[in-house]
């Protein structure tokens, strides 16, 4: 028993570190990023770890794909618990589920490339139980980033607000 947590222990940790370096690579292609920013990530992490059901290395991967939408470190830090409240309402919703890093290739689209189909990417977020209005799918074609993620935390919290803690 005690060899078979060692192992486990082992593998978790293995699962972290490779989420981690994930991050790190991701974050380090955006041009402002800074070993702080990745502290600063996985630090929230460990701390949203600690009041929802998800394990910090899920966490680190949906921040890792976040990053590779070109997000800087404080835009993600915003969006990660939203991303965590659309993963834990879905799967307790029953219909489907999906993992932090879908949810976050949903999320990432609508802040890098909405502005080249917002029409479709409006679909395939109510295809997740996503609503938004016209005006809000009219901040994502010409909102700045600052304005695009306020405007996606208003609709992840109108539609999934909560979900992760409350889990």
């Amino acid at each position: 028993a005690i060899i078979t947590e060692g192992v486990l222990a082992v593998k978790a940790y293995e699962r972290q570190e490779s989420a981690v370096s994930r991050l790190q690579a991701n974050i380090m292609n955006v041009k402002s990023a800074t070993d702080k920013h990745i502290d600063s990530l996985t630090k929230q992490a460990s701390a949203l770890q600690l009041t929802t059901r998800f394990s910090d290395e899920q966490i680190i991967s949906g921040q890792a794909m976040l990053a590779t939408f070109q997000l800087n470190q404080g835009t993600i830090e915003t969006l990660t618990p939203s991303l965590l409240d659309m993963v834990e309402a879905m799967r307790t919703s029953g219909d489907t589920t999906i993992d932090t890093e879908q949810a976050a290739k949903l999320m990432g689209k609508a802040m890098g490339s909405a502005s080249d189909n917002i029409d479709g990417l409006a679909t395939a977020l109510r295809k997740n139980g996503v609503i938004m209005t016209e005006a809000q799918k009219a901040v994502f074609k010409t909102g700045t980033e600052a304005e695009r993620t306020a405007t996606l935390v208003a609709i992840m919290n109108q539609n999934f607000g909560g979900a992760a803690v409350a889990a």
